[in-house]
């Protein structure tokens, strides 16, 4: 089985009318706090707008409720940084790319790769700041502020590339020539073990990226008893520390039922290449894995074997935590003047 990432190029997209006279029509409207675009076809299309109220930082921190933001759906978020809604002159926007780790990898490229093309269609004079992100907490106020400090203007495509290698964010296909198309053939030892953790018969796989090929790590999968017990850890998966993997696990829910966690093992060391390929491929294993019959609910990333193993006791916490909780019981007073059933008196036993 073949998998194939998007080929990352220019995509030249309308942006339509509707969507620009929206727009425009927010640069006089000083009510609208920021708008909602999406992708449709070969469109952007306005989704929706939201209402500014007077506190700017409030309206950000709803951007991801409000903009009723999707955890596999990408879209762009065009927000208005003026503090004052009734404040004279041009009004600053940031265009923010909303790009989550499950939405479809085709959707990433197209997402990353149209951005300064809606710009220009839009006017690119309108906007200050570029602002990518996949998860809710970069769309706090706080988490945003840091990160625009770090880039001042707008980003090149190129710019933001490395960023999002920086911090770990690289779900979309990389710029480079070289990496523009990439195929990635699954073996059948990682294609078994899919199965078989779909199935919920083992616990923890690892795969790692070979030769374009998706394999999986050569140490035993490891059961759901091996964790319960602690006779084994999410890091014994791993046979080699020093370069990036794929491990999958599954965490049982309070029903009986289970759900996978997808994490992205990225050692700092790592050489820069293999982290590169991964980072691209991220995407990729997760389709694989969901074509496998394995429903990915979450994903994680981390640099160290320390980290990986804190996130099964994180869940064992709180599976725990939540087998330990007991319904309370609350005893009925026996009336007065009378013994409870085992408040009764003693029967006289003789001494021998």
């Amino acid at each position: 089985i073949l998998f194939t990432s998007p080929t990352m190029a220019n995509v030249n997209l309308t942006v339509t009318e509707e969507a620009t006279a929206a727009f425009l029509a927010a640069q006089e409207d000083k009510s609208i706090r920021s708008l909602v675009l999406g992708i449709v076809g070969e469109e952007i299309v306005l989704k929706s707008t939201q209402s500014a109220s007077a506190d700017v930082i409030a309206d950000f921190d709803n951007i991801h409720a409000a903009s009723n933001l999707q955890q596999n759906e990408a879209s762009f978020v065009i927000f208005c940084e003026n503090e004052d809604v009734n404040a004279e002159g041009a009004r600053r926007w940031c265009l923010i790319s909303w790009v989550p780790d499950l939405c479809r990898p085709k959707d990433k490229m197209m997402y990353s790769s149209s951005r300064d093309n809606m710009k220009r269609g839009l006017g690119a004079g309108y906007f200050v700041k570029d602002y990518y992100c996949n998860d809710a907490i970069d769309l706090k106020w706080s988490v945003y502020q840091q990160n625009i400090k770090e880039n001042d203007g707008p980003l090149s495509d190129l710019e933001q590339l490395k960023k999002e290698e920086a911090k770990m964010e690289r779900d979309t296909a990389t710029h480079s020539s070289a990496m523009a198309q990439l195929g990635f053939e699954i073996l059948p030892d990682a294609t078994s073990a899919l199965v078989a953790l779909s199935k919920s018969e083992i616990s923890v796989i690892a795969l790692s990226l070979e030769d374009e090929k998706v394999s999986l790590f050569p140490s035993p999968p490891i059961t759901h008893d091996e964790l319960s017990n602690k006779s084994k850890k999410l890091s014994d998966a791993l046979t080699d520390k020093s370069v990036p993997a794929f491990v999958l696990y599954q965490t049982k829910n309070d029903d009986g039922s289970f759900e996978t966690i997808f994490v992205y093992y990225c050692p700092e060391n790592a050489p820069i290449k293999l982290k590169m390929i991964h980072s691209t491929a991220k995407s990729t294993v997760i389709d694989i894995a969901t074509a496998n019959g394995v429903a990915v609910s979450k994903v994680e990333e981390v640099s160290d074997e320390s980290e990986l193993d804190d996130l099964l006791n994180a869940s064992s916490s709180n599976e725990a935590a939540a087998a330990q909780v007991e319904p309370v019981v609350i005893a009925r007073a026996a009336p007065p003047g009378r013994r409870g059933k085992t408040g009764g008196k003693k029967k006289f036993v003789p001494d021998e």
